[in-house]
């Protein structure tokens, strides 16, 4: 049986923007995504696909690093580089595995805490892969230890409180490790490399 792999990392909850387009997560999240495919040597014409795409922040930092074969994929049709890659409209609380299959790399950032089912994302996203494949998974942290002192005396974790359940871009699925290995281990994915962003304080 082989096994395929998966990146995982935990980030903070800041946005940013480039070239205009805003970034739905925290500081140099984008840029340490791009530099971890960097240093997995993804060619320029490997199969790429980017769910929950938003803006297509990260989509634009890839187009101009010369990546050509890209596969985009959010919920809102509102995607700006229509004409430049292949952009499928889904809600991925459903199944999505009909989009495609041979990824050599899948880069999910800061969506999988907005989605009703981990597991059933994870198997979808195992589907898609081809046996070399690699995916890159972010998300907030909710297991260091402000948000632990949180939880204990507030009873929510970080990014998961009653305000973070308001508008369109909800948090209501904490990831937490152990399941989140679980999952991916039921689902064929071997976690490879795990890291963490530091925490960046910006002053008003």
């Amino acid at each position: 049986i082989f096994k395929k792999e998966i990146n995982y990392m935990k980030i903070n909850n800041k946005t940013g923007y480039y070239k205009g387009l805003e970034i739905h997560s925290a500081p140099f999240v984008h840029e340490k995504v791009f530099d971890m495919i960097v240093s997995l040597n993804i060619s320029k014409d490997s199969k790429v696909l980017i769910l929950g795409s938003g803006t297509g922040s990260f989509d634009s930092r890839i187009l101009d690093a010369g990546y050509t074969n890209i596969y985009s994929v959010d919920y809102s049709d509102a995607y700006k580089f229509k004409d430049k890659v292949t952009f499928l409209q889904r809600d991925l609380n459903n199944d999505f595995s009909d989009i495609g299959t041979d990824f050599d790399l899948i880069i999910c950032i800061e969506i999988i805490e907005h989605l009703e089912n981990q597991a059933h994302f994870l198997r979808n996203i195992s589907s898609l892969l081809n046996k070399e494949g690699k995916v890159i998974i972010t998300s907030p942290n909710v297991e260091n230890t402000y948000s632990r002192i949180k939880f204990l005396f507030l009873g929510f974790l970080s990014y998961f409180n009653k305000n973070d359940l308001k508008g369109e871009m909800i948090h209501i699925n904490p990831v937490l490790e152990h399941i989140f290995l679980y999952n991916s281990e039921k689902s064929n994915l071997t976690l490879i490399e795990k890291t963490f962003n530091k925490n960046v304080y910006i002053a008003q």
